[in-house]
């Protein structure tokens, strides 16, 4: 593994111990143990190559709330974003209300991240999400 990879391995190890330890969840073994965390770590090459994945969810989407994050378009304001996406999803066949969250609204769409839904991030985008979240993606 490059160092970035043990960075982000360890980063992910940190956080997840601070969790156990404000949480205070009972049987957590302390990381003096070097057995107290068995850790799997996927490194998956992206080939270029087009391809369709069918993914299943653990609940309906009709009962559940679905949030798209996409990169801001542009030219667009905020709203001509929102309604670009709309229209193209609409087109497409999708559907299915999903709340569409340009990347410059992420910080006000701060209390979206603590309801339960299915969050979905266009790939453009997806280094930069994660970089603006910090911390609240993680929890």
């Amino acid at each position: 593994m490059c160092s970035r990879h043990v960075f982000q391995v360890k980063a992910a190890l940190h956080y997840l111990k601070t969790f156990y330890e404000t949480e205070k969840i009972p049987n957590f073994i302390p990381s003096e143990d070097p057995k107290w965390l068995q850790l799997m770590v996927y490194l998956r090459k992206n080939t270029g190559e087009a391809r369709t994945l069918d993914v299943t969810f653990p609940h309906d989407f009709k009962t559940h709330k679905i949030y798209l994050f996409t990169k801001n378009e542009p030219n667009m304001s905020i709203k001509e974003t929102e309604n670009f996406y709309e229209t193209f999803l609409h087109q497409n066949d999708v559907r299915q209300k999903i709340e569409i969250i340009p990347l410059s609204k992420v910080h006000t769409s701060m209390p979206w991240l603590k309801k339960n839904g299915t969050f979905l991030v266009d790939k453009r985008i997806h280094s930069d999400l994660l970089t603006q979240l910090g911390g609240y993606w993680r929890r």
